[in-house]
């Protein structure tokens, strides 16, 4: 709401303006232009409305605005972006080159000048140069080679994104113990990304200097986190060690704080760094690149299913009708006794912003949208988000997801909406207190009712099922939950702790670096009526596992094999899914409930489970 945009067409860009909220807040502009090096068709095309280039139920990789011409929108908009486009054409065996240019400056002019200076591609080219030959002076500066930045390069990788959990490190999350304040006794907030530098002996020192170093060289380029160098050494090396790694501190980095140098620490502590920090290095192992080298994963996972029949084998359902709603404006309306708004989503139309039902008691509770995202929360809706809350009207990402598979042709769809494409009908109810969604695909007829009980933390989900084809059916329902158990989800994932409770049937996941709530056990079952046999259940903690390399909710990897792994426990990316498979008569129903709640104990959640 305090960003004004414009088109400034003499210099060919786009302009961003933020308002100061306040007398000590100062203004900050952008300037974005994208340079073509070669003749170009057309004028130039831009808009600044993100939400109307997107389109709600839409993607980034399938935006609404990518098959129309952009609109021009400037001015005061709700959810600003730069975009751009240029048209040019490229004859067989052709190169063209692009630039996208992008400035940030304290004033409009000082932006519109700096955007200036790069007209044509011998002017951006001439930029990388220079910029080539300041990063050269850096680095004789700071006495680094190119293969030795380029190996810190690798660490920045890895503390921007945590990596997978070293042995030591799982061992180290998995035994709990104190939370962040454990650190505050060492002046260290815990609030940036760690690294940790382990070291013995005096002999090692040059390894700390030159990671001390390279990590100088990061906070210039503008990365933000704490070295922490642990003196590790016994008995009478001791002495003079961490005086010499001070030093060492003080000569190496130019600024205060950043750098913590502790000694002769209790285990308990010991075991908290070792948990906190994203890169642990040992000042007496191989190499840094050796050191942040990501091992390839081997982990076993459940065969590729085999589908055997073919897909698209039933016809598709009859479109929805609204049938007498009151106050009908092309959306939705309210049912004739005004109990409860159905909105009717079909022909690939959303509206333009989510339709939120808040469904809660007071302990738990949640947000269901018309998509049929949100989220979830025990006690605090900030401080203990069981599952993420994006605050994206646009893209809506979903935190959970409830999904049906064929196990003969191995079609996959969801119960909601999202995710998916827009092409679907499906009918959604808010109610007081509930909300439900009505969907018939590949001869399914689905009816899922979202609501909490008065008194217990606990959401409820119903899914009904019917069998509305001449044959018998075998499907799997998965529910999928990326765990939160705190406030940020990137902050606290790698401190997740799940397991498999087999008497309540039931995945469970604490946080062990959670302050307020540390106890806290967040709990995820899925149960069948009738009740599912163990080998028709499986469940992952992995997150990694379920969505895959690079993948999205939309076609998890997961759900193209038979089964979930069954892994838990520490991960550094942790979700609950859990899967149960079932068969349908011909016109037969079932009934599946899914549970997700949380407790103030271990022995509470699994009681409230069961």
């Amino acid at each position: 709401l305090f960003v004004q945009t414009e088109y400034a067409g003499e210099a060919g860009c786009l302009l961003a303006g933020r308002r100061p909220r306040s007398a000590g807040e100062k203004a900050l502009w952008a300037a974005h232009a994208l340079v073509v090096a070669g003749d170009t068709l057309g004028p130039v095309e831009y808009d600044t409305d993100r939400a109307g280039f997107i389109g709600r139920g839409h993607t980034l990789a399938r935006p609404r605005g990518i098959r129309s011409r952009l609109r021009g929108t400037v001015g005061s908009v709700a959810d600003p972006a730069l975009i751009m486009r240029r048209r040019f054409s490229i004859a067989p065996g052709e190169r063209v080159q692009l630039f996208a240019v992008t400035a940030v400056a304290g004033a409009r002019e000082e932006a519109l000048d700096i955007a200036g200076r790069f007209p044509n591609a011998m002017a951006v080219e001439r930029a990388f140069q220079m910029a080539w030959n300041r990063s050269q002076i850096e680095l004789r500066h700071l006495h680094l080679t190119a293969a030795e930045a380029m190996a810190f390069q690798t660490l920045a990788g890895r503390v921007l994104y945590t990596p997978p959990l070293s042995r030591e490190r799982r061992f180290a999350v998995g035994a709990g113990g104190r939370g962040q304040s454990g650190l505050w006794a060492h002046g260290i907030s815990g609030d940036a990304p760690l690294v940790l530098v382990r070291i013995e002996n005096r002999v090692h020192l040059p390894f700390v200097v030159k990671v001390l170093t390279g990590c100088e060289y990061l906070r210039r380029l503008g990365l933000l986190f704490d070295v922490v160098v642990l003196d590790e050494a016994a008995g009478g090396y001791r002495q003079d060690l961490p005086e010499a790694l001070r030093r060492a501190a003080e000569q190496v980095v130019d600024r205060p704080g950043g750098v913590f140098v502790v000694s002769a620490l209790p285990e308990e502590d010991r075991t908290l760094l070792l948990a906190a920090a994203r890169v642990v290095l040992r000042a007496d192992g191989p190499s840094l690149r050796a050191q942040t080298r990501v091992p390839r994963r081997h982990a076993v996972l459940p065969a590729l299913l085999s589908p055997a029949a073919p897909l698209d084998r039933f016809a598709a359902p009859a479109a929805v009708d609204p049938g007498g709603l009151l106050f009908y404006n092309g959306w939705g309306g309210f049912s004739p006794d005004g109990r409860v708004y159905r909105i009717l989503l079909r022909n690939g139309d959303r509206p333009p912003a989510p339709w939120i039902n808040v469904i809660a008691n007071p302990l738990l509770g949640c947000l269901v949208s018309e998509l049929g995202t949100g989220y979830t929360w025990w006690r605090n809706s900030r401080e203990y988000k069981l599952t993420p809350w994006s605050n994206d009207p646009v893209l809506d990402p979903p935190g959970e997801v409830c999904y049906l598979r064929d196990e003969e042709s191995g079609e996959l769809w969801p119960a909601t909406p999202s995710p998916g494409p827009a092409d679907r009908a499906y009918a959604v109810a808010h109610g007081r207190g509930f909300t439900r969604f009505d969907h018939e695909r590949h001869g399914i007829g689905q009816e899922m009712t979202v609501f909490v009980p008065p008194g217990d933390p606990v959401k409820v989900i119903r899914l009904r099922l019917r069998n509305r084809t001449p044959g018998r059916r075998r499907l799997s329902v998965t529910y999928y939950a990326e765990w939160v158990l705190g406030v940020r989800p990137q902050a606290d994932a790698p401190f997740i702790v799940t397991q498999w409770d087999r008497s309540a049937r039931v995945m469970l996941a604490q946080n062990t670096y959670q302050e307020t709530f540390g106890e806290a056990t967040a709990f995820l079952g899925l149960y069948p009526q009738p009740e599912a046999g163990a080998d028709d259940l499986s469940w992952t903690a992995d997150r990694d596992e379920f969505l895959g390399r690079n993948g999205t909710p939309e076609n998890p990897a997961a759900l193209a094999r038979e089964r979930l792994s069954g892994r838990t426990g520490p991960v550094h990316s942790s979700c609950g899914a859990v899967q149960a498979k079932l068969a349908l008569e011909p016109q037969a129903a079932a009934t599946v409930y899914i549970l997700l709640g949380c407790e103030h104990s271990r022995d509470a959640a699994v009681q409230l489970a069961q």
